[in-house]
């Protein structure tokens, strides 16, 4: 999940960062931010003029890798923000991992040890 927000618009901003929240597996945002202060050649006015939101582009495909990497380098005269690009989501780390599907490991039984064992083990680790 890459994207791009723009702090002069928002509601699209929140709007995507809730989106990238709902995404399972990373989600970058980067978001546009003007500095009046110290660099006021890109000041709101600057990016006002020339952001554009890519929900709003015809035909725009956020799951094409190519499409996502040309919008993402695109700056000048027209400066995207919303989703670049939103993969097809791959198991989370949790559940690739059986033991994890029922709860934390910390939170479930010690199982089949046999008490000889866990005195082994709290012997090991004092």
């Amino acid at each position: 999940f890459v994207s791009r927000g723009y702090s002069g618009e928002l509601k699209h901003l929140a709007w995507l960062i809730g989106e990238a929240l709902d995404y399972p597996g990373y989600a970058l945002i980067d978001v546009l931010q003007p500095c009046v202060t110290f660099n006021r050649s890109y000041a709101y006015d600057f990016y006002n003029e020339r952001v554009y939101k890519l929900e709003e582009e015809p035909g725009y495909d956020p799951t094409d890798r190519t499409a996502a990497w040309e919008k993402a380098h695109e700056w000048g005269e027209r400066i995207p923000i919303g989703i670049f690009y939103r993969g097809e989501p791959i198991p989370t780390y949790e559940e690739q991992i059986p033991a994890l599907a029922a709860g934390p490991l910390v939170q479930q039984p010690l199982g089949p040890l046999q008490p000889a064992q866990i005195e082994a083990l709290r012997a090991e680790m004092a």
